[in-house]
């Protein structure tokens, strides 16, 4: 099936948009695993409106507000009234 995407995308849409704009839309669909001739298109058909992943940050460290450390019998039915 590969040899059919490869056919699709160079003689299809490439000739469409031009071969910097496929090479972005490959780039992007390589990474996250994406290889058919229709992946591109949806990447090309989104245009800029895609976001690029960011690379990691530092952790985001929030301090967070301590809770009551109870059993299980404490969520009895019976005991909820």
């Amino acid at each position: 099936m590969l040899p059919k995407e490869i056919i699709e995308i160079v003689d299809d849409i490439l000739p469409a948009h031009g071969p910097e704009l496929v090479a972005k839309a490959l780039a992007r669909a390589a990474r996250f695993g994406r290889f058919r001739a229709a992946d591109v298109r949806s990447i090309l058909a989104i245009g800029t409106a895609t976001t690029e992943p960011a690379q990691p940050g530092d952790h985001v460290v929030v301090g967070l507000p301590t809770a009551e450390v109870r059993s299980f019998d404490a969520y009895r039915i019976e005991n909820l009234a």
